[in-house]
């Protein structure tokens, strides 16, 4: 599997880490010409997601992604890739809609509240001002939860079966323990 990492801003060099560590081929994706047919999977990582959104507005990259959608690749969004992915809409960021789900920025607190949790699964994992998912479409399933809210989600796109669009609200790109996280598993070795 080839799996390219937006990396214009953000957590994307530890997402890097993270696959090199598995054994994954891995590159970075920063413009249109980066996404190749080669590439198998697309990770668009935590970060800013309103400065995440201006570069892909400037360098046109969302239709890229639409497309990479419709040829049923693997997309997983974390935090701020999360929020692109999904209805969000303000005057700052307005998501593409690939999740059917909608957000609330920031939903576990600012920067001094983020931290290492339990979710309900008994996976760690690392909030790092995280977004909340506040409603869900009803081709969402829900794979992970924390306190009973949904943290790790996925959906087909429009006219497949195929689970291939997955969003988390933490980042999975953080070792904790030192130990990766079992949710690369999910995505990259099904």
């Amino acid at each position: 599997m080839y799996i390219g990492v937006m990396g214009y801003q953000g957590a994307g060099h530890l997402h890097i880490t993270t696959l090199k560590t598995l054994g994954l081929k891995c590159c970075y994706v920063r413009s249109k010409d980066d996404f190749r047919q080669d590439l198998d999977a697309l990770i668009m990582p935590g970060g800013e997601s309103s400065a995440q959104y201006k570069y892909c507005i400037e360098h046109d990259i969302f239709d890229e992604i639409k497309n990479f959608a419709k040829a049923g690749k693997i997309i997983f969004g974390t935090c701020a890739g999360l929020i692109l992915l999904s209805s969000y809409k303000s005057q700052l960021v307005n998501g593409i809609g690939l999740l059917d789900l909608e957000v609330e920025r920031n939903c576990y607190g600012r920067q001094n509240a983020s931290g290492v949790m339990l979710s309900d699964s008994g996976q760690q994992v690392s909030f790092i001002r995280a977004p909340g998912i506040t409603s869900l479409g009803k081709k969402v399933r829900v794979i992970d939860t924390y306190n009973g809210s949904p943290i790790f989600v996925s959906q087909a796109i429009p006219g497949s079966a195929k689970h291939t669009i997955y969003g988390a609200t933490f980042h999975p790109e953080i070792p904790i323990d030192s130990k990766i996280s079992n949710y690369y598993t999910e995505l990259f070795y099904h």
